[in-house]
């Protein structure tokens, strides 16, 4: 049996993973990188736009069964 550890030095991540938690931790990346680290060169919104549109991909072309949605 291989662990978990080996198979991340070994495999690059999307050789191993499929794109099922994009959607779930988007809302994470747009809190925790870009509200932390104001100096990344990309803002709020335009986070959450960029989350919103590569997710809407994800689950158009099938790769994901989640849909992100905006809650206000």
């Amino acid at each position: 049996m291989m662990v978990y550890s080996n198979l991340i030095n070994t495999h690059e991540f999307c050789a191993i993973n499929n794109a099922e938690q994009a959607p779930e931790i988007s809302n994470e990346f747009i809190t925790i990188t870009l509200e932390n680290k104001k100096d990344s060169g990309i803002g709020r919104d335009d986070g959450i736009d960029y989350a919103r549109h590569f997710c809407h991909w994800l689950f158009i072309n099938g790769h994901t069964c989640s849909k992100l949605s905006m809650i206000n």
